[in-house]
């Protein structure tokens, strides 16, 4: 939650509970505290990042390679798919592709997308697709911890990390995250029980974060 007071605002509107309303400042109290609880794992910073709207040549050169030497299933992003998925979606979102490098290294890519929350002027920002090279998985939290001041300083009362799979779980700090369960959502997407179990756990391990449209692995 990167602004408190739009985010329970937010919260109130949707629940439109006149109770609720009453309880607004303790709600922001409590926010504030809960974030002040939470630990923050403290790192020099040993990343640079380059933002840019459109998918380059690197990122493209990056993604044949990925996906040649990765064994998990993924969604295919070679051979220019991304860039048409970015054409899709552009109208109602604004698409920041990142390049991460480390120190002069280019060691992977992430897509953020922003957009307004409908019927109201209060923008979230959640990560679309990451993409990191398999040796520099412990830089995850350093890399979410820019993704946070980035959102903040683009406007965004939220930014939500969605789908991330065992290798991003494993290296972050959970502790730094408000976590949310999700009873019911569009973007879910259950796998069919009649698949083999031990195939159904492994899709379910190891599936790719999703590009752009949230769906997440029960």
């Amino acid at each position: 939650i990167l602004n408190i007071i739009e985010f329970v605002d937010l919260f109130l509107k949707k629940k439109n509970n006149f109770f609720l309303y009453v309880t607004k400042p303790f709600l922001i109290l409590i926010l504030y505290f809960i974030g002040k609880l939470k630990k923050y794992r403290k790192k020099n910073q040993s990343l640079n990042y380059y933002v840019k709207n459109l998918i380059d040549k690197e990122i493209e050169y990056f993604n044949y390679n990925y996906e040649k030497n990765n064994k998990n299933p993924v969604e295919k992003r070679g051979n220019k798919e991304i860039s048409k998925f970015l054409n899709v979606i552009k109208h109602n979102k604004k698409i920041y592709v990142i390049k991460i490098y480390k120190k002069k290294k280019f060691i992977g890519y992430s897509i953020l997308a922003k957009e307004r929350i409908k019927k109201t002027m209060i923008y979230r920002m959640y990560l679309a697709e990451i993409r990191i090279k398999k040796n520099y998985h412990e830089l995850y939290d350093e890399i979410f911890s820019y993704f946070s001041k980035f959102a903040k300083v683009k406007k965004c009362s939220l930014i939500e990390y969605r789908n991330l799979n065992s290798k991003i779980l494993n290296n972050i700090n959970k502790n730094k995250y408000f976590v949310r369960n999700i009873k019911n959502s569009p973007y879910l997407l259950k796998i069919s029980s009649d698949l083999n179990l031990n195939l159904n756990k492994f899709v379910k391990r190891n599936w790719e974060t999703s590009f752009l449209d949230g769906d997440c692995l029960l």
